[in-house]
């Protein structure tokens, strides 16, 4: 059972307080309870892949492939927004009906019945950072012996993201992010989290030998688009502006620009005027096969940087965020730079000494990643083994225990 206290308190830590109030308000006069229905009848699935938008979609087509491959009956949902939960009524009364679940959360618990009276899986694996929805499919999963994933890039931030930890098994790709879950301040529910490697990397590994780069010419470089979040829209586009400033002072270096997939133009519109010569690159193709053309690969904050280091690749960040400390870039000797000035400074470093700086890189890649290349197969075989009933954990994978945990002297950040 959900215990609503723990989770209301979970919820004051997660939002500040005029904005739950105005969430809780507008949930609590929601009429879920009337616009509920039962769920279309389809055959039960061994496997639903929720996801968070339908970019996220793209990126997991290889666990949807390889899955399918091994016989499993796989289903894909994009997790819909408030309106069109209302709109498309894809709402259900919960199991254990109306009255043990509080109206302010009604909504959670009516699409989570929906979810599951739809597809009716053995294994659900989503790809949120977080969700409020996820106690609500876990106790309904567990009615029925089914088991719940979630599977992150798992950079453990100096906030709450990653804290919500109620489901059966938490996916994640390296030690690094083992180790900093293990010290959140809060985490609601609990779970088994194990390092599984990621399925964004491509085969082979890299090898140990330096890539190969130009020695006569200055490196190439490639930004790695970030979501321009409003949080930290500022702060992405101040160092945005850096790089600007970085190529006007150094018109000798060549920049591509590959976009985030959730970006809609907005990096575009700002960068374009201040930096005409930067070549721009879509979304689509799979990153490895963008980064093997550069020789530098530069980042505001993005878990891509981890991705670009994986390949052998230098990786340079911007401290601006108060984020990029999660990344561990200066634990490898790798550069985090401030402004203009300290990017030029440390692009001539790396090229002056490219095989150290690509060493550093794999060696950061190592702290992240359970395996420097493609682990959709491996990953494929967790979920076939939960499917099947089967304890992953005696696999002999790195695994740490989260238990649930509430600091209340932690400061919201």
């Amino acid at each position: 059972m959900i215990d609503y206290r723990e989770l209301d308190r979970y919820l004051a830590f997660r939002y500040p307080h005029r904005k739950r109030l105005r969430a809780l308000a507008v949930k609590t006069l929601l009429p879920v309870r009337w616009l509920s229905r039962p769920a279309p009848h389809a055959e039960p699935v061994d496997v639903l892949l929720l996801q968070p938008h339908a970019a996220a979609g793209r990126r997991h087509g290889g666990i949807r492939r390889g899955l399918a491959e091994r016989g499993l009956t796989v289903e894909e949902a994009i997790m819909p927004t408030v309106s069109e939960l209302l709109a498309d009524r894809k709402l259900s009364a919960p199991a254990n009906g109306w009255k043990q679940v509080p109206r302010h959360w009604h909504l959670q618990a009516a699409h989570a019945a929906w979810l599951m009276a739809r597809y009716r899986p053995r294994l659900v694996v989503t790809f949120m950072d977080d969700t409020f929805l996820t106690p609500f499919l876990h106790e309904a999963l567990q009615a029925s012996g089914a088991k719940l994933v979630n599977m992150a890039h798992t950079i453990y931030f100096p906030n709450l993201d990653f804290s919500m930890c109620d489901v059966d098994w938490l996916f994640v790709f390296g030690q690094r992010s083992l180790d900093n879950l293990a010290s959140a301040p809060i985490r609601y529910g609990s779970c088994r989290a194990v390092a599984v490697g990621s399925p964004y990397l491509a085969d082979p590994a890299p090898s140990a030998a330096t890539p190969v780069r130009d020695p006569d010419g200055p490196p190439r470089l490639l930004w790695m688009g970030q979501y321009l979040h409003p949080a930290r829209k500022d702060t992405l586009l101040a160092d945005l502006s850096s790089l600007a400033h970085f190529l006007s002072r150094n018109p000798h270096y060549k920049v591509a620009v590959r976009l985030h997939p959730l970006d809609r133009g907005e990096t575009r519109e700002y960068l374009e005027t201040l930096a005409p010569r930067v070549r721009w690159l879509e979304a689509d193709a799979p990153l490895p096969d963008v980064v093997d053309a550069f020789d530098i690969v530069l980042g505001s904050f993005s878990a891509g940087l981890i991705d670009a280091a994986a390949r052998g690749k230098p990786v340079i960040a911007f401290s601006g965020s108060g984020l990029v400390e999660a990344l561990g870039l200066q634990d490898v000797g790798l550069p985090v730079v401030d402004g203009p000035e300290a990017l030029a400074a440390a692009v001539s470093e790396i090229a002056g000494d490219y095989e150290r700086a690509h060493r550093a890189a794999l060696r950061l890649a190592g702290q992240h990643y359970q395996y420097l290349g493609d682990a959709t197969g491996h990953i494929v075989g967790l979920m076939q083994a939960l499917v099947e009933g089967r304890d992953i954990g005696a696999l002999g994978l790195p695994i740490r225990e989260l238990a649930h945990k509430m600091d209340c002297s932690m400061r919201r950040t």
